[in-house]
């Protein structure tokens, strides 16, 4: 049962995560995936989410480096311009 709960929650946050993401680079034909890893390297945060947009013409991922449920839209919006372009070119 915990398992189960920590899943939905999990899913909770990549669907928020998604819909802002989406919000903040287009919505057509790309996919959102939204996963979160845990890393052991020294100097980086123990948690990172990944978010990945998946188009005909492009894949680009973005990784902040905090666990999902801790994600805003301010850090969805904090990808700055340059990521919103890259999203844009990779969508046409």
């Amino acid at each position: 049962m915990g398992l189960e709960l920590s899943i939905r929650r999990g899913g909770t946050a990549a669907a928020r995560i998604k819909e802002w993401a989406a919000g903040r680079f287009g919505a057509g034909e790309e996919a959102w995936f939204v996963t979160e890893t845990i890393c052991a390297a020294p100097g980086q945060p123990a948690r990172q989410t990944v978010i990945l947009m998946l188009h005909p013409a492009a894949n680009i991922t973005f990784r902040i480096g905090k666990a999902m449920n801790e994600i805003e839209q301010i850090d969805i919006d904090a990808l700055g311009d340059v990521a919103a372009q890259l999203a844009a070119e990779g969508c046409c």
